[in-house]
């Protein structure tokens, strides 16, 4: 896609911006795409109150995520706590446990996009 290279292909007045480029996950794992004869691409808008947190959770496939709005802290088991900001890309923890928390005042908006399968959800408890 010209967009990833970045705006020569297109008309002087668009612009383009590569939010990420990744070949791992934010934990250093190999991204893996997976082996199914029903893939499917997802886009979810992801919105977490202040105070919440969707609980302990994995995804089973590659998610990459863009922070829209506010500040989420994600917590690895086992492992480091990351905080993300608006504006922040990342590319989700694959098959590890993780739990994320909106310690500030502001809804964190997060849109996410899985390379997944049909009829699989973006995450499992």
């Amino acid at each position: 896609c010209g967009a990833l290279r970045g705006a020569d292909s297109y008309d002087a007045q668009i612009s383009s911006k590569v939010l990420f480029r990744a070949n791992t996950d934010v934990a250093g794992h190999p991204i893996a795409y997976p082996e199914t004869e029903k893939p499917e691409l997802s886009g979810l808008l992801v919105e977490i109150p202040p105070g919440a947190e969707p609980g302990w959770h994995l995804h089973p496939n590659p998610c990459m995520a863009y922070v829209l709005e506010g500040v989420i802290e994600v917590t690895q088991e086992g492992g480091p706590t990351r905080i993300f900001s608006t504006g922040d890309s990342f590319v989700e923890l694959v098959n590890t446990r993780h739990n994320g928390r909106n310690k500030g005042g502001v809804v964190v908006k997060i849109l996410l996009f899985v390379v997944g399968e049909k009829d699989v959800g973006p995450s499992t408890k």
